[in-house]
């Protein structure tokens, strides 16, 4: 299936060959993540580059390493990200998280699979890249603490049900949400996903549930402000 290439400010998102195309949970999650202070980051399942390269754009002095399994989808982020000015500064390799060893960092993000077995999509590359079998979130969780820095932290996205069973499995392995973003499209309707941020130790907890949109279907704030400098007017 082909996807249609995305015009950012700054940068060109092509996705010929990808698993899965680019949305807005990971604009959302590389606009929202922490990189204040960040020196070397880790985005699990990188997919077309994206939230890598939003992370490069927002901090000049971070180093990231970007892991993608499926190998059209390594091909397309590694184009992309030869094709603006931080490729210097990410690395895209072609792996498992399972079998990747590097770090630690001080940033994990992911905008990690979450159909479960129920809700399954009919096109096998994209039902790999989104379907919990290749990283359940046992081993996301397992991995992330092996690669984490002592005081670095996860950034997430997810859908609220499967956000709620992240933080629960994630608190009995050690890893402990201390801001959650319950993200609404309007004001009248139902938190669709949470922003999660994890870190080693139980910190105060901060939690917000935003609207998005307006009745246009534009971003409004806090939000606007965070996506600015990414979507063109």
């Amino acid at each position: 299936m082909a996807y249609s290439a995305f015009q950012f400010k700054k940068f060109e998102i092509r996705q010929e060959g990808v698993a899965h195309p680019l949305g807005t949970d990971a604009v959302l999650l590389g606009a929202w993540a922490h990189t204040t202070g960040i020196q070397r980051a880790l985005d699990i399942g990188t997919g077309s580059g994206i939230i890598a390269l939003m992370l490069a754009q927002r901090n000049e002095n971070m180093q990231i390493d970007a892991v993608e399994i499926h190998r059209a989808s390594a091909s397309c982020a590694k184009d992309n990200i030869r094709r603006t000015p931080w490729a210097n500064r990410i690395k895209v390799w072609e792996t498992a998280v399972q079998d990747f060893h590097g770090g630690p960092y001080d940033l994990i993000v992911s905008n990690p699979p979450f159909f479960s077995e129920t809700v399954v999509s009919p096109y096998e590359h994209r039902r790999r890249a989104r379907a919990t079998e290749l990283l359940p979130p046992g081993e996301l969780i397992r991995h992330t603490r092996r690669l984490l820095a002592p005081k670095g932290i996860l950034c997430l996205i997810l859908p609220v049900p499967e956000g709620r069973r992240f933080q629960e499995l994630a608190a009995t392995k050690g890893l402990y949400c201390n801001v959650l973003v319950d993200l609404r499209t309007r004001p009248d309707g139902p938190p669709e996903r949470s922003l999660l941020q994890f870190s080693r130790a139980p910190l105060p907890f901060k939690k917000s549930a935003p609207v998005l949109f307006d009745g246009a279907g534009r971003f409004v704030e806090p939000f606007a402000a965070l996506v600015e400098p990414f979507y063109l007017g």
